[in-house]
């Protein structure tokens, strides 16, 4: 009895009738009732937590329900008897209660119709804060296939453990056509800051800047249309998959665009630049973060020519890129009015391609700046390959720049009009792109992998080396690809370092299996652009990798700029349909590199 004023409250005693064993009656919330929770409507006591009594609450919760296995309800009203809050309840959900199925990667998102259970507070006719348990409108929540019974109260308690840090569990629910149970919770809850504001539609912090995971996504959904419903659902697939505010696409009346010029033509399509009137998405920070837009913004426009279904499939590859971190910005769709014809709008690149970069500044760039350009790719190739894509037509002509305000320029790849999964089956036996930077197993076994993205990238290394197109002084024929299969590769300019050339020389090998990965190659080239940028080394090692490139650096004011026999069309891409070629070796004749060059 002396603890009663302090940890719980003394009721009585009892004595079981069975066992005649005596039972103390006692009250453990004591401590926990407070006068600012609010007074409970069953008991007349005070709450234990805002609008909830530890006491009578969660008894009320486990009435009136089913989901149709009382194991399953044990279960579940085993956790609602322990919840300490309103916020903490777990519940059955129906199935017909979630809506809007997608799926990002191996993770299952769907839309609950009803929303989340949340403590309101408000100002009640006295001007006192006061609490009231409501739920939010309908929000994104995640879902997660469990192991069937004896498991599933052994799986659901292992989630309820991490409801504090990594996520919080709403409750299960059924698969009403695979009768799987799922798990229904929220990813974002280690998201949520106090910085980013609070949601103005589920009362809880956002989960980046002025944006909502749970409740944002859902309303950029509604109130527009392109008219056409699968380009809608394409739009609405990725909008729901947004993060952040900025990255929301958005159908893009094509009224809204201003002076479109064409700057380009390739193999796969037209590219223009625009004025978009309306500017992008951007956040902005005056006391607190805002949902704004810039003022009116140049972009460019790609045409993605074919059906519509080959449209929505480059589309969603560039999006899928995007989810998994590329830098190149997409900021929607639109169509044109005159033609009908319908483009894809993302981020004007103000440098142009990586080749023409390249061409006009092959006495300017010093090897600072050249790891930089290949650190930056080779970081969007290892994302490109992490989603399992194969880009299918890598070029230095693939590859935009863009320089930002600050100064720093950044190389991200685009054009992905023949990329595809790595496990897809070729869609047919023809062989498009840029014959250099096709890899001889591609042009023989009519095979794309990830490897052979990774032969391109070398062909990329020869030519960031050089500043010139690979075998620029040859036509891109036949010729040369019987040449290419018996081991010809382009040259380096002279005093490339040698970690450099013999990077690139792996990842031409004519053997796939030989070539390193995107992930590899981009260690290896940001450990050297570290050094080259710290000037400074720690090691024999990276001494010797720092002379070679400051050696290097000296040279490059002496690098021969002319291009006899070249013409800026042979980097478009093009059926390449070769015969008579034999099976690929990395051997090279001093008078096949004599010829070609």
């Amino acid at each position: 009895m002396q603890l009663k004023n302090n940890e719980l409250k003394v009721h009585g005693l009892t004595q079981d009738t069975v066992t005649n064993e005596h039972m103390l009656v006692f009250e453990h919330f004591r401590s926990k009732r407070d006068e600012g929770y609010g007074i409970c409507a069953n008991c007349n006591r005070y709450n234990t937590s805002e609008a909830w009594c530890q006491a009578c609450d969660p008894l009320k919760t486990i009435h009136g329900w089913t989901s149709g296995n009382k194991d399953v309800d044990d279960c579940i009203k085993e956790f609602q008897l322990k919840a300490t809050s309103f916020d903490d309840v777990i519940e059955w959900i129906p199935f017909n209660k979630l809506d809007n199925f997608q799926k990002i990667g191996c993770r299952f998102f769907v839309t609950w119709l009803d929303g989340i259970r949340y403590t309101e507070k408000y100002v009640n006719e006295n001007y006192e804060d006061e609490y009231k348990q409501s739920r939010t409108p309908s929000c994104v929540v995640e879902l997660k296939i469990l192991a069937s019974s004896p498991n599933l109260l052994d799986t659901l308690k292992e989630f309820m453990q991490l409801k504090n840090n990594e996520l919080k569990v709403h409750g299960l629910t059924q698969d009403t056509v695979t009768n799987e149970y799922m798990l229904v919770f929220e990813h974002f809850r280690s998201e949520r800051d106090e910085d980013y504001g609070i949601c103005a539609n589920c009362n809880r912090y956002n989960t980046s800047e002025a944006w909502c995971q749970a409740r944002d996504p859902l309303k950029t959904i509604q109130g527009w249309t392109s008219g056409n419903k699968d380009v809608d659902d394409c739009i609405k697939e990725f909008q729901l998959k947004a993060t952040s505010f900025e990255d929301l696409i958005e159908w893009i009346p094509f009224n809204r665009l201003d002076n479109v010029q064409k700057i380009g033509e390739g193999g796969f399509g037209s590219v223009f630049s625009a004025t978009w009137l309306d500017g992008k998405r951007t956040i902005y920070y005056e006391g607190k973060y805002t949902q704004s837009r810039t003022p009116s913004c140049v972009v460019a426009l790609k045409t993605l020519p074919g059906s519509e279904k080959n449209f929505l499939k480059e589309f969603k590859s560039y999006m899928q890129f995007r989810l998994v971190g590329s830098n190149l910005e997409v900021y929607g769709i639109t169509q044109n009015t005159t033609n009908n014809e319908y483009l894809m709008v993302f981020q004007y690149a103000n440098k142009g391609s990586l080749h023409k970069f390249l061409l006009s500044n092959i006495r300017q760039l010093n090897w600072k700046s050249k790891l930089k350009q290949l650190v930056d790719i080779s970081a969007n190739l290892f994302k490109l390959h992490k989603a399992e894509y194969i880009h299918g037509d890598f070029h230095s002509g693939n590859i935009l720049q863009n320089q930002y305000i600050n100064g720093d320029l950044i190389s991200y790849i685009a054009d992905l009009g023949l990329s595809r999964k790595k496990d897809e089956s070729d869609l047919d036996d023809s062989i498009y792109g840029v014959l250099p930077y096709v890899a001889p197993e591609v042009l023989t076994e009519r095979s794309y992998t990830l490897s052979s993205d990774i032969y391109s990238f070398g062909i990329i290394m020869t030519e960031v080396s050089t500043g010139k197109p690979p075998h620029y002084k040859v036509e891109y024929d036949e010729i040369l690809a019987i040449k290419i299969c018996n081991g010809l590769r382009p040259e380096f300019a002279n005093g490339t370092p040698d970690c450099y050339i013999q990077l690139a020389n792996k990842c031409m090998d004519a053997n796939p299996s030989n070539r390193p990965n995107a992930s590899d190659i981009h260690k290896n080239l940001s450990e050297w652009y570290k050094i080259v940028v710290r000037n400074f080394a720690k090691n024999k090692n990276e001494l010797t990798i720092l002379n070679a490139f400051k050696t290097a650096d000296e040279i490059i004011p002496t690098l021969s700029t002319e291009l006899p026999n070249y013409s800026k069309d042979k980097l478009t891409s093009k059926l390449l349909n070769f015969k008579n070629l034999s099976g690929p070796i990395n051997s090279l004749s001093a008078e096949l590199s004599k010829i070609c060059g």
